[in-house]
């Protein structure tokens, strides 16, 4: 995968700048050293951790969505940011979170994105079955299975589930 370029960069903390003047103006919160990393991978588009005052933005997204992540999801992040910052116990997509996107121009503040992602692995099933199912089991059930750590049988025939 290609890698981001200095341009998006810029423009990510161009708008994070941008932001804190109304962060800092309307709530007193300081965003400016807020650190952006493009290592998140799988299906969501951004992520906070308020506490290493940091946002991780899914590169895949960046690559193929960048003005989408620099105007919808860095601001949804920064967000959840400042709503920790003034009341950490709020919840994630409550009341304060929405007042707070929609100063910081979200018109209409979403919980969830829609772009096509890939997810960040593949999950590979191991199938059992009983006298009237199948059944795909994980790879720790699996391993547990054969460990003889645990055995699994059907919640409706009640038999022991064995290796399809």
């Amino acid at each position: 995968m290609q890698e981001i370029d200095g341009y998006f960069k810029h423009e990510i903390i161009k708008k994070r700048d941008s932001l804190n003047r109304t962060t800092q103006s309307k709530f007193g919160v300081n965003i400016s050293g807020l650190k952006i990393l493009y290592n998140l991978k799988g299906q969501r588009a951004g992520i906070i951790n308020p506490t290493k005052k940091e946002i991780r933005l899914n590169k895949e997204l960046c690559l193929k969505f960048p003005k989408k992540m620099i105007n919808e999801v860095l601001v949804h992040e920064i967000a959840h940011f400042v709503v920790f910052s003034i009341s950490p116990n709020a919840k994630p997509h409550g009341k304060e979170w929405k007042h707070v996107a929609k100063t910081l121009g979200l018109d209409n503040p979403k919980t969830t994105h829609n772009m096509p992602t890939t997810k960040a692995r593949k999950v590979k099933g191991f199938f059992y079955k009983c006298g009237c199912n199948t059944y795909k089991l994980s790879s720790i059930r699996h391993n547990r299975i054969k460990s003889k750590e645990a055995e699994y049988a059907c919640k409706y025939c009640g038999e022991k589930l064995r290796k399809a």
